[in-house]
């Protein structure tokens, strides 16, 4: 069986220092969002524009309580339904 493939996550943020570097606030999700561009990921640290993007759905909900309760950055992968 071959190996796991590596997955790197590089975020930039202009050098304004708006993104914060520690990966232990960093959360991943992939689920259905009603908008976004499906198989794009996106970064979220407020629950309110997480919701102006991604609109709602099953992987919004999850996030946004993600972000209630642990803060940090939410990176999510929004999927089409099948």
């Amino acid at each position: 069986m071959p190996p796991i493939p590596d997955v790197d996550v590089l975020v930039t943020d202009g050098a304004l220092g708006f993104v914060p570097t520690d990966a232990q606030t960093t959360t991943a999700k992939i689920g259905v969002a009603t908008g976004g561009v499906p198989n794009t990921v996106y970064a979220f640290t407020e629950k309110e524009t997480l919701r102006a993007t991604l609109l709602g759905g099953p992987v919004v909900e999850a996030a946004a309580d993600t972000l209630d309760h642990a803060g940090g950055t939410v990176l999510i992968v929004p999927v089409s339904p099948s």
